[in-house]
C-alpha cells in the first residue's frame, strides 16, 4: 500500500508529465515573410468580405455567446519562410496573427484574416470584439512574422 505522501508525489509527477506532453504537442510556430510577399498576398480594403465569429463572454458562472461581425480578407493560406528559410504555405485560421515589428523595435499584432492593404500602409484588427483597428506605414516595417497555433504547412513549389 502507498502512503499519502507517495500518492501525492505520483499524482504530481503524472500531472507534470501530462502537462509537458500537451505543451510539446501543441505546435505554435512563427514564420517570416518579406514586405513584398505580404503586399502580393493581402487584398485592398475594397475587396474585404464580411466575416463573423462567435465569442463567449463570462456572466457569472455561465458563458454567453456573442456574435461579432468584422471585415475579413478570406485568406486561407499565406506563403512564408520557415526557420530553415524554406518557402511554405501556412494555413490561416481565426487565431493566426500577423506580428509586424517597426523600425523602432515595437511589435504590432493583427489578426491575419483582417489585414488589408491601403495605398502605403497595412491595416487590420488587433481585437475583433472591440473592433480596434491599427495601421502601419509600409516604410516603417522592419520585420513581419506570422504566428500560428497548430498550423498546416505545405511546401511551396
Amino acid at each position: 500500500m502507498m502512503n499519502t505522501r507517495t500518492k501525492t508525489a505520483v499524482k504530481s509527477a503524472t500531472v507534470a508529465f501530462l502537462l509537458i506532453l500537451i505543451l510539446s504537442t501543441v505546435g505554435c510556430t512563427n514564420h517570416y515573410l518579406t514586405k513584398q510577399m505580404l503586399i502580393e498576398q493581402v487584398v485592398p480594403k475594397e475587396e474585404l468580405k464580411k466575416g463573423s465569429v462567435t465569442m463567449y463572454a463570462p456572466a457569472g458562472n455561465i458563458m454567453i455567446p456573442i456574435g461579432v461581425s468584422y471585415r475579413a480578407n478570406n485568406l486561407n493560406r499565406i506563403l512564408c519562410y520557415n526557420d530553415q528559410g524554406e518557402k511554405m504555405f501556412v494555413s490561416v485560421n481565426l487565431n493566426t496573427q500577423l506580428i509586424v515589428t517597426d523600425k523602432k523595435g515595437e511589435a504590432h499584432k493583427f489578426y491575419l484574416d483582417t489585414v488589408y492593404l491601403s495605398s502605403d500602409k497595412i491595416s487590420g484588427l488587433r481585437s475583433r470584439l472591440m473592433g480596434l483597428e491599427r495601421s502601419i506605414p509600409l516604410e516603417e516595417i522592419d520585420k513581419i512574422e506570422v504566428y500560428t497555433e497548430q498550423s498546416k504547412e505545405t511546401a511551396a513549389q
